[in-house]
């Protein structure tokens, strides 16, 4: 199965079995699939668990070349435990949903709004959560300034980048590649190709306009996504209510799994407090 950031990543080869674990778990629970339209008529599909009396619904939104169930095998009975319902959206061009590109959030962050959109519609005046991983994490990030469903009340960013021009340029400067012409080539491939702008959206900048309850958890020792952009996104937020996770010596996505006791007390804390 991919994960996140990278299908082959070797940080994540020692935990693969604890994942597929935790995506097998999901599947016993029996989710049905569910599809939406994106404002870009593209078809995108997520699978959905409804937990019986259920008290909210939490949205993940995975990684760059992931998929949800891996990416989010090690908290899914966690949450279902807590008895949120579960919705694992497909992100565009992954999985069963359409889509020719990714856009690192920039059109991801709309379909966030349009699941949502599609849960407050089915259960009214049910409280919902966007979580995301990575580039996921970025993509509710995003989505945090656009017009949510009042049923929003928690945005839970799991190492997610600021932007897509920022974390081009991070993986650019650690592969010690030149700003001129490789940025520029990147930058023109995501407009002419892709149909977006790789600064025409910032996380850090759209949590500096939204007061919906913020999470943030990022990894100290991350060498893909930098600790630093998960402290911008979190310094930058307006929200009524904020915690950052740090977790010292944990590389990308990997906060979880290094420090499991306090992360999940804190997540756990933070989630019973707004949903």
């Amino acid at each position: 199965s991919e994960t996140t950031a990278s299908a082959n990543n070797s940080i994540y080869k020692e935990y693969q079995d604890l994942m597929t674990q935790g995506a097998d778990y999901f599947f016993s629970l029996n989710p049905k699939e569910v599809w939406i339209t994106s404002h870009d008529a593209l078809k995108l599909c997520g699978m959905f668990y409804e937990n019986p009396n259920s008290r909210g619904t939490v949205i993940f939104m995975h990684g760059y070349h992931g998929n949800p169930f891996t990416d989010f095998g090690l908290v899914l009975k966690h949450f279902s435990d807590m008895g949120f319902s579960l919705l694992l959206p497909y992100q565009r061009a992954h999985g069963k949903s359409q889509g020719e590109y990714l856009t690192f959030g920039v059109k991801e962050s709309k379909d966030c709004l349009a699941w949502a959109n599609y849960v407050a519609e089915k259960y009214p005046g049910r409280p919902i959560a966007l979580h995301g991983i990575s580039m996921g994490g970025a993509t509710v990030g995003m989505a945090s300034c656009l017009d949510l469903p009042k049923e929003v009340k928690l945005i839970a960013n799991d190492c997610g980048f600021t932007s897509p021009d920022a974390i081009i340029s991070s993986v650019r400067k650690s592969m010690k590649l030149p700003y001129f012409p490789f940025q520029l080539i990147v930058r023109l491939y995501a407009k002419v190709f892709a149909t977006f702008s790789l600064t025409e959206n910032d996380a850090s900048k759209c949590y500096g306009k939204s007061q919906i309850p913020a999470l943030f958890i990022h990894g100290e020792a991350d060498d893909f996504v930098p600790y630093a952009m998960g402290v911008e996104n979190y310094e930058n937020s307006t929200a009524t209510d904020k915690i950052m996770i740090s977790v010292k010596d944990a590389g990308h996505g990997l906060a979880y799994i290094i420090d499991p006791r306090r992360v999940t007390k804190e997540l756990t804390d933070f989630y019973n407090k707004h949903m």
